[in-house]
């Protein structure tokens, strides 16, 4: 199953659709990563399908845009090693998908790729770095130290899944 058509989206869920996808522009783009860090990807795809999962809601009940340096300093500011590591790591969950899956819309903003890019390797690579046994430490190394590659897998899986059909909205 190399690429989806619409009418096969039926038959298949998310994780199966993104897995297919993310191998596709993987593929397409030349780079290579880990089992851990494809499956760390499809799961982040999935996940955020749901809009509910990467916006929060404000008093009035409206969808707002995640701020990512309220959300860096909450990780600083965390008790402990978990609590920042799991804060860094959505840091560089929303920062990886806003980049990679909404990079087309993101020019029309006051905040640049370039933000999110750096903001998602950092957090990342420090993710990776605090004391303690995690699975996802090497996964971590991975997106941190090729952030920006990730980042064009995941804008390549945008495109493919037909996102960008209606350009004129973000």
């Amino acid at each position: 199953m190399d690429k989806l058509a619409p009418k096969d989206l039926i038959l298949i869920n998310s994780t199966e659709y993104f897995h297919g996808l993310l191998r596709g522009a993987m593929e397409e783009l030349k780079l290579e990563a880990t089992e851990h860090t494809k499956f760390y990807l499809v799961s982040l795809l999935s996940h955020f399908i749901s809009a509910e999962n990467l916006f929060s809601r404000n008093s009035e009940g409206k969808l707002e845009e995640p701020t990512l340096v309220l959300k860096l300093a909450e990780a600083m500011s965390a008790e402990t090693a978990e609590a920042r590591r799991q804060r860094l790591r959505e840091i560089g969950d929303v920062s990886l998908y806003l980049a990679g899956y909404f990079s087309h819309s993101l020019g029309r903003k006051q905040i640049d790729i370039d933000y999110y890019i750096e903001m998602g390797g950092a957090a990342y690579t420090e993710a990776a770095h605090i004391p303690g046994k995690t699975a996802a430490k090497a996964v971590f190394v991975e997106l941190g130290s090729r952030f920006p590659a990730f980042v064009d897998v995941l804008g390549q899986v945008s495109e493919e899944s037909f996102i960008n059909q209606n350009s004129g909205s973000d």
